[in-house]
């Protein structure tokens, strides 16, 4: 599937589905750092990445490469024509 449509669907379905009902929970700093956690992993399984892969400080890692920086900066010109959100 292509990674376009595996992040529509993960903005449709599973976020949702994840944060439901949380504004009934206690938001301690344990209780957001589990969410974050398995929202990262359910963002790296769907994209086909490890789950042991680091994504601490990731854009910050990717930009210092200044070919991913080039390339980052070109494709935040492109417009968003068939974004469904």
């Amino acid at each position: 599937m292509h990674p376009y449509a595996k992040s529509q669907l993960y903005k449709s379905y599973v976020r949702p589905v994840l944060l439901y009902g949380i504004e009934n929970h206690a938001l301690t700093k344990t209780f957001t750092n589990e969410i974050k956690r398995f929202e990262g992993n359910m963002v790296k399984r769907m994209m086909s990445i490890p789950t042991r892969c680091r994504t601490t400080n990731f854009y910050i890692r990717l930009i210092e490469n200044k070919y991913t920086r080039d390339l980052m900066i070109e494709l935040s010109k492109l417009p968003l024509n068939h974004d469904f959100l």
